[in-house]
């Protein structure tokens, strides 16, 4: 539990940190970028958490690539993460079929056709779904799954940091105070707001636990695998598609199975945890008897390097 504690205390102390800098910042770079305070807080704690991190690995005996899920050749590495990002995509591709055939999605009447508009959302949704795995998966994944795993064993580490992972996607508001109104402690204000959806758990327990799914799942892959490349490239690829249907396409709250989609980003509901469970079943099952591969390891130069034999 100790390895766990602390890395959600980082994150903690990280959030304070851009709560106290989410003023200052806001108004040297208003009116340039129009965004509510909790953006600040939240973009400011991410910064500082990116800034810092070296630091907080090397404390904890995790600033290396084995440690980290990055113990590849690059290609085998790359190769592993494109064959995630297609396994990630197909994946989620019937989950949104069936959103739509169920009418809980229908095609956004504001989005007109055109191939321009098409192909530039989804370079986006890629950029946006590998920026946002690398740095998840490299967390969760690599740096805490780790060291949990090495403190309190496997379960612990598939466990622990999806609980995390699935909550901190919950730390959002709509409050947003006049520009007027703002003070040096808006940020702590806007902070406090960013956890009023946890008073009404019956609103987020779908996609939390749909999140939470996601989390183990992902987090079997890095047990049997031993790296995080096809972690990364299966987060990547479901951001993608979700990106690019929350674009083309808008909830239908009076649809019959409305309930089968969250109101997180309207696709991660109830359907999205039965997919995902089954699909980590199935691969759990499958793969029982995998070694990983970054566990062949050899000596180099009195050092122990981990190498694919």
């Amino acid at each position: 539990m100790r390895p766990a504690a602390l890395f959600t205390g980082y994150l903690a102390v990280a959030l304070l940190l851009g709560a106290l800098l989410a003023y200052p910042i806001y108004v040297a770079l208003n009116p340039m970028i129009d965004e509510p305070m909790y953006r600040f807080v939240t973009r400011s704690g991410m910064l500082i958490a990116l800034l810092a991190l070296t630091w907080f690995l090397r404390l904890q005996n995790l600033a290396d690539r084995r440690a980290l899920g990055y113990a590849l050749p690059r290609h085998v590495f790359v190769r592993d993460l494109i064959i995630g990002m297609a396994a990630g995509v197909s994946i989620m591709v019937p989950l949104i079929c069936a959103l739509l055939l169920l009418e809980v999605r229908v095609p956004n009447p504001a989005w007109v056709f055109s191939g321009t508009d098409l192909a530039l959302t989804l370079a986006k949704a890629l950029l946006a779904g590998v920026l946002v795995a690398l740095i998840e998966e490299t967390f969760f994944r690599g740096a805490m799954y780790t060291a949990v795993e090495r403190h309190s064993g496997l379960w612990a580490a598939v466990l622990l940091p999806s609980l995390l992972y699935a909550a901190l996607h919950f730390l959002t508001t709509d409050y947003d105070a006049p520009p007027r109104a703002l003070e040096w402690y808006s940020g702590f204000v806007s902070l406090g707001y960013m956890f009023e959806q946890y008073a009404a758990p019956a609103l987020l327990i779908d996609s939390f636990l749909a999140l939470f799914a996601v989390g183990v799942f992902l987090a079997l892959v890095r047990a049997r695998t031993g790296h995080i490349a096809g972690c990364i490239g299966l987060h990547a690829g479901w951001v993608m598609i979700i990106k690019l249907t929350t674009h083309v396409t808008t909830t239908n709250k009076h649809a019959r199975y409305s309930f089968l989609a969250g109101d997180y980003d309207g696709v991660i509901g109830y359907l999205a945890l039965a997919l995902i469970a089954t699909v980590a079943v199935v691969y759990a099952v499958m793969t029982r008897d995998r070694r990983p591969r970054e566990s062949a390891v050899r000596r180099v130069g009195g050092n122990d390097q981990s190498r694919v034999q």
